[in-house]
C-alpha cells in the first residue's frame, strides 16, 4: 500500500460509523480499481472483484455500524468498539 491509499484506509477507519464517513468514502472514488479492492480487503476483511464491488464493501461496513449503533441507542445496549 502507497501513502495515500493508507491514509484513506486511516481516514475510513477514523470516521466509520459517523456522518463525516462520506468524504472520506468519496476520497476511495478518485483511486484506481486495484487500489480501491485493496483498502476494501483491509477495511472490510472481505476481498473485493470489482470496483463497484469494493465500494459496496466499504459501504456496507460502515452501514452495519450505523445501525448497529442505533439498535443500541433504541435498547439500552452498549456496542463494543
Amino acid at each position: 500500500m502507497n501513502d495515500q491509499m493508507t491514509n484513506v484506509l486511516n481516514e475510513l477507519c477514523s470516521t466509520k460509523g459517523t456522518p463525516s464517513f462520506k468524504s472520506a468514502f468519496n476520497k476511495v472514488l478518485a483511486l484506481k480499481a486495484t487500489e480501491a479492492r485493496q483498502i476494501a480487503r483491509k477495511f472490510s476483511g472481505r476481498r473485493a472483484t470489482s470496483m463497484s464491488h469494493a465500494l459496496a464493501l466499504i459501504w456496507a461496513r460502515h452501514e452495519n455500524l450505523v445501525n448497529a449503533k442505533r439498535a443500541a441507542g433504541t435498547t439500552g445496549s452498549r456496542l463494543a468498539g
